[in-house]
């Protein structure tokens, strides 16, 4: 079967086609024999630029099963639209041109004819593409994939490509340079962006959304390993003064008890969404942390997540006064008992995320404020902006505070590794911010007993 170039005006007809799956025109070399198929196959619509050369010199014949191009070269010559037309009819040759008149001029590229591609607009595209891996990934990827992926669509808006098949290395390499710089972003979260673009490009070209191996074209920035890891972290001593002010002012508060799982536990903040009253056990100091897909509580390592976090008599008391007394007595939409709730029903991942960064402002737990603002008209002031402050943490920053603070007291890594659901050479790279010193004192103390 061929691939079938649609002529539609006296053009100069090219003597060579670049081997591939993909059908382009750019080098025009040895002479070829074109094959006449019997059958057709139709390409989606794409220009294809022919270098300049010589003119035709050469002959033309046919003997019905093949079009003899010898020796031939051409000038620049555009082909605007590859598409489905008639088998060839009439071939005219004139002078150092040849008249094709709307008909086709059948190619193998390769061993295989290229697939056709099918018209997608970016947006249907990516609706596409969630929908796909929606069943293969953790709730939270998911939605990182919907954000990755929303200035791409954005993007193609703005630059009029409505159809995903225009595509090129070009286009992706302008995209690259565009997102780096409106979205001042740093290298390691431009790879993180980029890199989820190019599982998308790969989906498409597995639907004919794209040409294949456009996804290679992508270019991914390298990163340093120290600046793939952050540094930001609530330090234990903060997390103490935060804790104390709390138990205070707000004891068995909503604030109160997120703070305290988060910082006791290091759970990460999808596993703190995902628990429920029941999952408190008072009476064995135990908090069971479990994967429920089917209700919408998802762990990012799935059933691999799951685990039971033992708690300290003192945690145990703020749980205990604060379902007694402070939680809202509210079910979600399955019928469950969230152990954070608001009025409404289980307390959302945003509003999580929003409170730890309230709470952790200094400002918030009667520190001054070490940049110099005034509250009353800091930009963080409002509970809703609270992430604006220099100083405010989120719950991954929580997290990482916890699993450093557990390493530093000298608790056996692997001992955190269970306890916080992560392996430990992740625990290594990506969470500990133990100094070179601190680690040596604690191999020192180790060898000394041997």
């Amino acid at each position: 079967m061929g691939v079938f170039l649609r002529v539609e005006k006296r053009c100069r007809v090219p003597s060579t086609l670049v081997r591939g799956e993909v059908c382009r025109l750019p080098d025009l070399n040895n002479a070829k024999t074109f094959q006449v198929a019997p059958s057709l196959h139709s390409v989606a619509s794409r220009a294809c630029d022919f270098s300049r050369s010589n003119p035709l010199t050469s002959h033309f014949s046919t003997d019905g099963s093949s079009l003899s191009l010898v020796a031939l070269s051409v000038e620049k010559c555009r082909l605007p639209d590859l598409n489905l037309v008639d088998t060839p009819t009439k071939y005219v040759l004139s002078g150092d041109s040849m008249t094709i008149p709307r008909a086709t001029i059948p190619v193998f590229c390769g061993d295989k004819p290229m697939a056709a591609l099918e018209p997608i607009t970016p947006a249907e595209a990516k609706e596409m593409f969630l929908a796909q891996r929606r069943d293969e990934v953790a709730a939270a990827t998911l939605q990182g994939y919907h954000y990755r992926l929303k200035p791409f669509v954005q993007w193609c808006e703005q630059e009029s490509i409505t159809n995903l098949n225009e595509l090129t290395a070009r286009s992706l390499h302008e995209y690259r340079l565009w997102r780096k710089e409106d979205g001042d972003l740093k290298t390691i979260t431009l790879k993180g962006q980029l890199s989820t673009l190019r599982v998308f490009l790969k989906f498409l070209e597995s639907i004919d959304g794209v040409e294949r191996g456009l996804h290679d074209k992508l270019l991914i920035p390298s990163v340093e390993d120290e600046e793939a890891v952050s540094n930001s972290m609530l330090e234990a001593e903060r997390a103490e003064q935060v804790l104390e002010y709390l138990g205070t002012y707000e004891y068995a508060s909503k604030r109160h008890a997120l703070l305290t799982v988060l910082w006791h536990t290091g759970c990460r903040m999808g596993a703190a969404h995902s628990l429920d009253v029941a999952d408190f056990d008072a009476a064995e100091q135990a908090l069971e942390i479990r994967h429920r897909p089917d209700t919408e509580t998802n762990l990012k390592n799935k059933q691999s997540g799951e685990r039971i976090c033992a708690l300290s008599d003192d945690v145990c008391e703020v749980l205990g006064d604060y379902v007694d007394v402070t939680r809202d007595d509210v079910t979600d939409d399955y019928g469950r008992e969230p152990l954070f709730t608001t009025r409404y029903g289980r307390m959302h991942r945003s509003k999580i995320r929003e409170m730890v960064y309230a709470v952790t402002r200094p400002c918030a737990y009667g520190d001054e404020c070490p940049h110099g603002r005034d509250p009353n008209s800091c930009e963080a002031a409002t509970y809703t902006q609270a992430s604006k402050c220099p100083s405010s943490v989120s719950p991954h920053d929580v997290r990482r505070g916890a699993i450093t603070h557990l390493l530093r007291n000298e608790v056996p890594k692997q001992v955190v590794s269970d306890r916080v659901n992560s392996s430990p050479e992740t625990l290594e790279k990506h969470y500990s911010q133990l100094t070179e010193e601190e680690k040596m004192e604690q191999r020192r103390e180790y060898l000394d007993s041997v």
